[in-house]
């Protein structure tokens, strides 16, 4: 987590609150179908574990922001239509939601896997690229103390994370609220997705476009 609360932390700081029943501003849980999400995590099980060598910790869906936020390259992933299990369950999440229909052209999906003594330090996803809101949803999970945190002014809250538990994160949840994965005891699969900002893919398509005539002309 970001420094001030990472301090506060180790002298006593705030007691951990669930989400679930004390949620910071703009966020808001809902709990999906536990057999929709465990055939997501089939399809993804059989998707990063066909690879030579050793299974995948993450995978992309639609365009990669890994390498967009390393060397601003911005690049084409899978099609979410190769992933319908995902896909179904994105949809069923949004729908229950409320949020209105998006165009499946700007959205990123980005699928993390954690073993053992894996984390995620704490941020706020890209407000540069991305747009509101960030949705999250669990497909393995040991459960408490494991699990997603949020932190706003100084309080600290843990999602009681369950197979097909999802979160939306919204206006100050999503723009003020850092979020983190410390080091997990159990194995644990997340799914995360959002829509870029109107107007950025083609400003990173121009880019990529004129860094190429560049190179034409070398």
């Amino acid at each position: 987590p970001p420094a001030p609360y990472a301090r506060t932390c180790k002298t006593g700081g705030p007691s951990i609150r669930f989400a679930s029943t004390g949620m910071p501003p703009g966020c808001r849980i809902l709990q999906l179908s536990a057999g929709a999400a465990a055939a997501a995590l089939e399809e993804l099980d059989e998707a990063m574990d066909d690879t030579q060598g050793s299974p995948q910790e993450k995978l992309e869906m639609q365009w990669g922001y890994f390498a967009l936020s390393r060397s601003g390259q911005l690049r084409r992933k899978r099609p979410i239509a190769q992933f319908p299990k995902c896909a179904a369950l994105i949809r069923e999440a949004n729908q229950g939601f409320a949020l209105q229909h998006r165009d499946e052209e700007c959205l990123q999906v980005s699928v993390r896997r954690y073993w053992e003594g894996m984390q995620c330090q704490g941020h706020i996803d890209s407000t540069a690229f991305f747009d509101e809101p960030n949705l999250f949803v669990f497909l393995k999970t040991g459960g408490p103390p494991d699990g997603l945190r949020l932190y706003t002014k100084g309080a600290e809250f843990l999602v009681r994370e369950a197979p097909g538990v999802a979160v939306c994160l919204e206006g100050p949840a999503r723009y003020d609220t850092y979020h983190s994965v410390p080091r997990v005891l159990s194995p644990r699969v997340s799914l995360t997705w959002r829509w870029f900002r109107e107007g950025v893919l083609e400003e990173l398509a121009a880019g990529a476009g004129q860094r190429r005539e560049a190179c034409l002309h070398c």
